[in-house]
């Protein structure tokens, strides 16, 4: 009895874990978020980082490899979240495999990769928001 409350248990656990592994898939229009520590602390990185006419300070080039993602390439600036914190958000607009790179003159943000799946909304998804059809768009008369 007691060999057999330990298995379901184990059953109960892996469950569990399996289910959190599936509430990580990203869907379209969803928020990617990933979070650097530069090598460097600014005392006012607004000034500091923000200088007109030069180039971004950080940047991550997201590059789509497959599904209706491929041969795109969106590049997202990052920010300044405090500290030595910057992050970066993408909402990727198309489904399929992405992979990212950072560039950056700072060498803690410069050159970090990764990557991230992304599917599309089922049509139930859709209808039961109405929000998960895309980024709000301008009607032009």
């Amino acid at each position: 009895m007691k060999n057999l409350s330990a298995i379901l248990s184990l059953i109960l656990i892996f469950i569990l874990i399996e289910s959190n592994c599936q509430t990580n898939i990203l869907k379209t229009w969803d928020v990617y978020e990933f979070a650097l520590k530069s090598s460097t602390t600014f005392e006012n990185p607004y000034i500091e980082c923000l200088k007109e006419g030069e180039k971004t300070y950080a940047v991550a080039k997201f590059t789509g490899l497959s599904g209706a993602a491929a041969n795109k390439v969106y590049n997202v600036p990052g920010f300044w979240d405090g500290k030595n914190t910057w992050k970066f958000r993408f909402s990727p607009p198309f489904s399929g495999s992405w992979k990212y790179e950072t560039l950056s003159a700072d060498k803690g943000l410069n050159k970090k990769k990764g990557a991230i799946n992304v599917s599309e909304w089922t049509e139930e998804e859709k209808n039961l928001n109405p929000l998960r059809r895309g980024f709000i768009q301008v009607n032009k008369k």
